[in-house]
C-alpha cells in the first residue's frame, strides 16, 4: 500500500511531463525541424516510447531558428530608435521566451500594415507590455520591408 501511495503522484509527473513534450510538439511547425518529416518521427516515438520518448524530444530539441532570433534582435533594435517612448515595452519582448515571441511574431506576421497600426494606435495599457513590444517589433519590419522594396 505505501508503494502505491508514493507510485500515483510519482506517475501523474510522468503523465504530465509527457503531455507538454506531445503538446509542445503539437504546437511547433514543420519548418521548426531539420526536415518534413522530423515532426511525424517525433510523435510516433512519444507514443511509442511514452516518457523515454519525451525525455529524449526534450534533451535533444535544440533552440529553433537562431539565425532568425538574431535578426529579430536586430529588428527590435530598429523597433527601439523608431518608437523611442516604448523601449521598456520592447525590452520586455526580448525577455519573452523564444518560442512565445515567435508565435505571436508570427500571429502578427499575418496581419496588414493597416491592421498592425490600428493594434498600435489602441491604448497600450490594454495590452501585455511584452505583446506590446513584439508588436511594434512586427510594424517596423514590415514598414523597412516596404521601404525595401
Amino acid at each position: 500500500m505505501k508503494i502505491v501511495i508514493i507510485l500515483i503522484p510519482f506517475l501523474i509527473i510522468l503523465l504530465a511531463f509527457w503531455c507538454s513534450q506531445f503538446l509542445r510538439l503539437m504546437r511547433m511547425n514543420t519548418e521548426d525541424f531539420q526536415s518534413k518529416e522530423d515532426k511525424a518521427i517525433w510523435a510516433v516515438s512519444m507514443i511509442l516510447l511514452n516518457v523515454l520518448g519525451a525525455v529524449l524530444f526534450w534533451i535533444s530539441l535544440k533552440p529553433k531558428r537562431v539565425e532568425l532570433l538574431q535578426l529579430n534582435e536586430d529588428i527590435y533594435e530598429n523597433a527601439k530608435q523608431k518608437f523611442p517612448d516604448n523601449v521598456r515595452e520592447i525590452d520586455l519582448a526580448l525577455k519573452l521566451p523564444s518560442d512565445k515571441r515567435h508565435d505571436f511574431e508570427r500571429w502578427c506576421g499575418k496581419k496588414s500594415e493597416s491592421v498592425l497600426l490600428g493594434y498600435y494606435k489602441q491604448s497600450p495599457a490594454d495590452v501585455d507590455p511584452s505583446w506590446f513590444g513584439v508588436l511594434l517589433a512586427v510594424l517596423t519590419a514590415k514598414q523597412l520591408e516596404t521601404e525595401n522594396s
